[in-house]
């Protein structure tokens, strides 16, 4: 019997489900997985590269690896900057309880 994604069976109020084999869509299940990290890689700052799923040697040199990640080092600095002014507090207070003593 081919399974799709839908499929529904009724089953009896004996009925009972003992084995399910799904390994069919296995394939399909992974190039959905590939579709959902090309459309996050073009929907936000997050490259193919950030991702992880570049394939290495497909890259012609550690500038465009570098140019590739480009986007993601300026997330990451957009994220600690908002965390700047905190380090600044816990300073102080650190310094506060060095003199509180």
């Amino acid at each position: 019997m081919r399974v799709e994604a839908g499929t529904v069976w009724q089953l009896s109020d004996t009925g009972r489900m003992d084995a399910l084999d799904t390994s069919a869509q296995l394939a399909e299940l992974r190039q959905r997985i590939d579709h959902m990290l090309d459309r996050l890689a073009s929907n936000t700052r997050l490259t193919t590269a950030g991702l992880g799923s570049v394939d290495p040697s497909s890259v012609p040199s550690g500038y465009v690896l570098q140019l590739a990640l480009g986007p993601l080092d300026s997330l990451i600095a957009a994220m600690r900057l908002t965390r700047s002014h905190k380090y600044v507090l816990m300073l102080r207070m650190v310094q506060r309880l060095h003199q509180a003593g």
